[in-house]
């Protein structure tokens, strides 16, 4: 589904580069959920929107179901991922439905007109992400967690094989951010939607994904399963942990 191939990541400044990850090689099969983890500051953020094309890699590839991903037009990219970031919307004259809806973007063309099928996955998001009591709700009423719910309703209503997630549960409290992450192995496994995110919350990633790519303030990531990472001891290493 994914596959992410030497790629080198960080920032072009006036006369040098400044690397925060260099030559990451990994794969994610449909249906898994990769997480990003490492303590602040170490290039999660830079690195999954290095993935996803929106911040340009320094060097390597990064492929969709085995096409460059710089080779889709950004309708056909809209098509294939969908990004959840934790900015907040701030359109309070928008309903919940509405913000939604606008998932569809890649498919309704210029005035967004939603057909049969456009309002078929809008209700479909609803129902998974379990909003629909708030769907006539306007943006400005929600609560952060119940807006974290929406975006990811909206991302799903994309009905891209693959979701991206920046920081999902930042600014969040306990009850929300476990909701989240039961969401997000639920998507994998039930509706077979593939995952990838990055995170802080270090408990809770390393029980619901099937792989990590740690960044352990080198350039150079560590890749593996939670129990094989727990077993060679690099969560402690870079946490300082016992786990």
């Amino acid at each position: 589904m994914l596959v992410v191939n030497s790629l080198s990541v960080g920032f072009q400044q006036s006369k040098s580069v400044k690397t925060l990850v260099e030559q990451l090689d990994f794969e994610v099969t449909s249906g898994s959920v990769w997480a990003i983890i490492g303590r602040n500051g170490v290039g999660k953020t830079t690195l999954l929107k290095s993935i996803t094309g929106s911040h340009p890699a320094l060097s390597g590839t990064v492929t969709i179901e085995g096409k460059p991903i710089q080779a889709f037009s950004a309708n056909q990219r809209a098509r294939k991922i969908a990004m959840v970031t934790t900015e907040r919307i701030n359109l309070g004259y928008l309903t919940v439905k509405e913000l939604v809806a606008l998932g569809r973007h890649p498919y309704t063309g210029f005035w967004g007109y939603l057909n049969p099928k456009d309002k078929e996955a809008v209700d479909n998001a609803i129902a998974v992400t379990e909003i629909g009591s708030l769907q006539h709700k306007t943006i400005d009423k929600l609560s952060d967690g119940e807006h974290q719910k929406v975006m990811i309703a909206r991302a799903l209503a994309q009905e891209t094989p693959i979701l991206f997630l920046d920081e999902p549960t930042a600014h969040l409290d306990l009850v929300n951010r476990i909701g989240v992450f039961k969401l997000m192995k639920k998507l994998s496994t039930e509706y077979g939607r593939t995952i990838v995110f990055c995170s802080h919350e270090l408990d809770l990633a390393l029980k619901t994904a099937d792989g990590i790519v740690l960044l352990d303030g080198t350039p150079r990531p560590i890749v593996g399963t939670p129990a094989s990472l727990r077993a060679e001891g690099q969560i402690k290493r870079v946490f300082n942990l016992s786990l």
